[in-house]
């Protein structure tokens, strides 16, 4: 967290794990100044991985000789376990 304070207005802005940036103001000009001061700027069209469902396909649909998993498991477990 980072605390500003300007005369009489404070200002929090929160960087936590996650991807977004919380603020709490009024004044959107110190807001970016503050971030850019960090050299955090702003990016158009900034696409995340979580936003685009999750699709999972058999590889042995593309590679013929692709083992199943399940005997791939078994194969490890006899082997390692």
């Amino acid at each position: 967290m980072k605390k500003v304070k300007h005369d009489e207005t404070l200002i929090e802005i929160f960087l936590d794990e996650s991807k977004y940036i919380k603020y709490w103001g009024t004044d959107e000009e110190l807001f970016r100044k503050t971030l850019n001061d960090f050299e955090i700027f702003e990016v158009d069209n900034l696409e995340f991985i979580d936003e685009y469902p999750k699709v999972r396909e058999a590889l042995r649909l593309f590679e013929k000789d692709v083992i199943d998993s399940r005997v791939l498991i078994e194969i490890l477990s006899k082997e390692y376990l």
